[in-house]
Formats: C-alpha cells, sequence, structure tokens
C-alpha cells in the first residue's frame, strides 16, 4: 500500500476497508521526525574509533616484531582491521590442520 490505485481484479478481496484513512493513520505513525542532530554524527565517530583500533594493531604488531604491511602500503584503517583479522583466522585454521 503505497498510494497507488487498486486494480479492479482484487478489488472484491478489499471490500469496505477505507484505504485512505488507514494508510494515514499507518503513515502518520511511521513518519520520519526530524533527528536530534544524534544520528549524523554516527559515520564520523566509526570512523574515529576504526582509526584508534587499526593504530593500536600496527602498534601491537610492531611491539611483536610482526611485518603485516609494507612500510609505504596505504590502507585505510578498516583495509588494516580486515587483513590483522584475516590473519588470525588463518592462524587458527593452520594450528586446527
Amino acid at each position: 500500500m503505497c498510494g497507488k490505485s487498486i486494480p479492479k481484479d482484487i478489488e472484491t478481496y478489499i471490500n469496505g476497508i477505507q484505504l485512505k484513512e488507514d494508510f494515514a493513520k499507518i503513515s502518520n505513525i511511521l513518519r520520519l521526525r526530524k533527528a536530534n542532530g544524534r544520528i549524523s554524527n554516527v559515520e564520523a565517530i566509526v570512523n574515529k574509533v576504526l582509526e584508534v583500533q587499526a593504530r593500536m594493531i600496527k602498534e601491537q604488531l610492531k611491539k611483536e616484531g610482526v611485518m603485516m604491511f609494507k612500510p609505504n602500503e596505504e590502507l585505510t584503517p578498516l583495509e588494516i582491521i580486515e587483513r590483522y583479522l584475516a590473519s588470525i583466522e588463518k592462524e587458527k585454521e593452520e594450528k586446527m590442520a
């Protein structure tokens, strides 16, 4: 029900129903309201968390002497985290084999 007309062949199934009134009730309940500003910065917050996590991963790997990344390799924080998690999964699989 998105405000379109109902085809005549299914009109018998919905006879007696007040579609316009019901649609108005539903749309009033489901209507998106103005955001209070909290949602608008979620992406920025997630990006900061990813940056911090990627930095922590790099520092930990450096302490352990593990070279997982090339020195001049330009990776996004998400790519760093994904590569790190993939290496952990690979280690787990190798231990189980």
